[in-house]
């Protein structure tokens, strides 16, 4: 995959995480680490709108790295990321190459 189109698919990521923050902040005071928020899949597909369910705590761990995101089962990209854990309801992927460096230069945690 060219630079340019790993560049998109993961500003595209960068933007469903944002949302997923908004999400996760709004539900900080209403649910226990344990129970299930629903999220939106952070698929490089900007026309995805598929939910996906995690616990407070599945999204903190996903959380801890700037290049992981969340996405649907089936939603990775080829040559933009690489799974790295395969759950029923989500698969968490890495970024990988130029796709990984916006990832990390637009995680809102580290800025």
């Amino acid at each position: 995959m060219k630079r340019s189109q790993q560049q998109s698919v993961a500003k595209n990521e960068a933007f469903f995480r944002g949302v997923n923050e908004a999400i996760a902040r709004s539900a900080d005071p209403l649910y226990a680490p344990d129970e299930q928020i629903t999220f939106v899949c952070e698929c490089g597909n900007v026309d995805c709108d598929e939910p996906i369910t995690l616990t407070r705590s599945e999204y903190e761990n996903i959380r801890q790295d700037g290049s992981t995101f969340s996405i649907v089962p089936g939603h990775d990209i080829e040559g933009a990321e690489t799974v790295i854990e395969r759950h029923p309801n989500y698969w968490v992927v890495r970024k990988i190459e130029h796709a990984r460096k916006v990832a990390q230069d637009t995680d809102p945690r580290a800025l």
